[in-house]
């Protein structure tokens, strides 16, 4: 792959998500690098073979800024005109879900316990009741395989 044809797709990957400033910024910076790299001596294969897939790079530098958008976006903004009453709902009912979350987890965990423990008290019950016939049995077999060799 040729460094046109590598821009290109990196270009024609993040234009889907991002603005046309954002790309040109992310293309021009990727340009700049592989045009340093070959000033410092190394081959243009060489470069992109390091730098790999522009898809997967542009997968990347998608799920960055979303990730950037996220966390920057305010939560409380949106509730401005109403003073911030519906902000305060929803981080109550976030609250509430995370509670219930916890408790689902919690009852989980007790359901699991007890379906171990009735598994092993049935496993006990059910040798309890075989080991009276199991110890002569396996006693007897002793005896004839020792006998068997002499």
């Amino acid at each position: 792959m040729r460094k046109e044809e590598f821009l290109e797709k990196l270009r024609a990957r993040l234009s889907q998500t991002m603005s046309v400033q954002e790309v040109t910024a992310q293309v021009h910076y990727y340009e700049n690098y592989i045009q340093e790299q070959m000033r410092n001596g190394r081959s243009e294969e060489e470069v992109l073979a390091e730098l790999g897939d522009p898809l997967l790079i542009a997968k990347t530098l998608m799920d960055v800024q979303e990730t950037q958008e996220g966390y920057s976006r305010p939560e409380t903004n949106i509730y401005d005109e109403q003073g911030g009453q519906e902000a305060d709902d929803v981080q109550k009912e976030l609250h509430r879900m995370e509670i219930k979350t916890r408790g689902g987890c919690l009852l989980a965990a007790i359901i699991f316990v007890v379906i171990v423990a009735m598994i092993l008290w049935a496993a006990g019950t059910v040798l309890i009741h075989l080991l009276p016939v199991l110890i002569p049995a396996m006693v007897i077999l002793l005896v004839v395989a020792y006998f068997k060799q002499k």
